[in-house]
C-alpha cells in the first residue's frame, strides 16, 4: 500500500515492522504500534468494509478500480477511529463485457509476482462473474551467517471471486468471496506479548515450526505461547461478503452482510482455557434520500442487529472483558448514525 501514498500530500505508509504491517499516517496522525489489539486512528476498509486489524491494512492490492485516502477527521461518514482519516480500497466489480489481463515479473532476491483478472457475463444481462489472481515470492533481504537463512521472506498469494446479478433495472447484488496467505518469514526481534515483529502472519497458514535459544540465556523463549496463537490462529481464513444496492427516484439503500470465519485464542500459560470463536454473521444498512436542492439525508447502522463474538472465557472475573477486543469485528457492537450533506 505504500506505493499509492506518493501520489498523496502527507500521507505515508511505511512498514519497518515486516511487509505486511504498513504504518499509515495522514497529517502526522497514526501510531507506531503494530499490536494484535490495537486501534489505530486511521480507517482502512475494503469494499467500504472495515478492517480492525492493523495486520488487514497489509494485504495485496490488484485488480482495483481505485483508491481513496481522504483525509480526517471522518466520523461523519466512516464512524469512529477515523481522526487521522481513512483509506477505501475499491475492487473492480464484474461487468457484462468479457475482459481480462495477466502480468508476470521479476526482480532482484529471486523475486517473482504474478496477477491477472478475468470476467464477464455468465448469463446475457442478469449474471456477470469476475476471478482475480496474486501471487509474490521473495528472498529475504537479511542474512542469518549462522546458519546461512535469509530474513524477512515475501510469500503471499491471493485470491477474489465476484458475482454480480442484475435482479431489476434498480436491484443488483454483488457476492464476494476472498481468501489471503502471507507465509513469508520473519527477522530478529523481540516479540512481546500480543505484539508482530517481522513475523510471517497468513491468516491460518502460517505456522512456527522451530524457535532457538536466544542469546546467553539456556532456554530463553522470544514467542510466548499467546503471541504464537495469535500469529497462527487469531485471524479467519476467509471471510465472506454479500451486499445489495437498491436505487430508485433519490432513494439509495445498501445492504451489506459479512460472515467470519472460526479463530482461535490461546492463554498465555494455561492450554485448558483456550477457546474457539464460532462464525460471526455482521449485517450493515445504510439509507440515504437525496432532495432537488443537492441535499442529502442519509441514515444506517455497522452491525446493524448489534452482534458480538461468543464470550470470553473468565468473563465474570473482575476486570477482564466480556468479550475478546481481538474478535475480526471487534467487541463494540451495533453503531448507528444519520448524516446531512449539502453539494453545491
Amino acid at each position: 500500500m505504500g506505493d499509492i501514498t506518493t501520489f498523496v500530500p502527507n500521507a505515508s505508509a511505511n512498514n519497518p515492522d515486516g511487509d505486511g504491517r504498513p504504518r499509515w499516517y495522514i497529517r502526522g496522525l497514526g501510531t507506531g504500534d503494530t499490536g494484535a489489539t490495537t486501534v489505530f486512528p486511521l480507517g482502512i476498509y475494503a469494499d467500504d468494509v472495515y478492517l480492525n486489524a492493523p495486520i488487514a491494512g497489509g494485504g495485496p492490492l490488484f485488480d482495483l478500480e481505485r483508491i481513496e485516502i481522504l483525509r480526517g477527521p471522518q466520523g461523519t461518514l466512516y464512524g469512529k477511529n477515523t481522526t487521522a482519516g481513512a483509506v477505501n480500497v475499491i475492487s473492480k466489480k464484474p461487468t457484462f463485457d468479457t475482459d481480462g489481463y495477466g502480468t508476470v515479473g521479476f526482480g532482484s532476491k529471486n523475486e517473482r509476482i504474478v496477477t491477472g483478472a478475468i470476467g464477464g457475463a455468465l448469463v446475457d444481462e442478469r449474471l456477470a462473474g469476475r476471478v482475480a489472481l496474486y501471487s509474490e515470492e521473495r528472498d529475504g533481504f537479511q542474512s542469518n551467517d549462522f546458519d546461512g537463512n535469509t530474513y524477512g521472506d515475501v510469500n503471499k498469494k491471493a485470491i477474489r471471486l465476484q458475482f454480480l446479478a442484475q435482479l431489476n433495472p434498480d436491484l443488483d447484488a454483488l457476492l464476494k468471496l476472498h481468501s489471503r496467505r502471507f507465509k513469508g518469514d520473519g527477522s530478529n526481534g523481540s516479540l512481546p506479548v500480543g505484539r508482530y515483529y517481522n513475523v510471517g502472519y497468513a491468516r491460518k497458514n502460517t505456522r512456527i515450526t522451530g524457535l532457538d535459544d536466544v542469546g546467553s540465556i539456556p532456554g530463553n523463549q522470544i514467542i510466548g505461547r499467546n503471541t504464537q496463537g495469535l500469529i497462527e490462529d487469531g485471524t479467519p481464513e476467509d471471510k465472506l461478503t454479500l451486499s445489495a444496492n437498491w436505487l430508485y427516484d433519490g432513494w439509495s439503500v445498501t445492504v451489506a452482510q459479512r460472515r467470519y470465519g472460526e479463530w482461535k485464542n490461546r492463554n498465555a500459560a494455561n492450554p485448558t482455557l483456550d477457546q474457539t470463536f464460532s462464525p460471526q454473521w455482521v449485517t450493515d444498512l445504510d439509507v440515504s434520500y437525496r432532495f432537488d436542492l443537492g441535499l442529502t439525508l442519509s441514515a444506517g447502522a455497522i452491525n446493524l442487529f448489534d452482534s458480538h463474538p461468543d464470550k470470553a472465557k473468565g468473563a465474570q472475573l473482575y476486570g477482564v472483558p466480556k468479550y475478546s477486543i481481538t474478535s475480526p469485528e471487534g467487541a463494540q457492537g451495533a453503531f448507528y448514525y444519520t448524516s446531512v450533506s449539502y453539494d453545491f
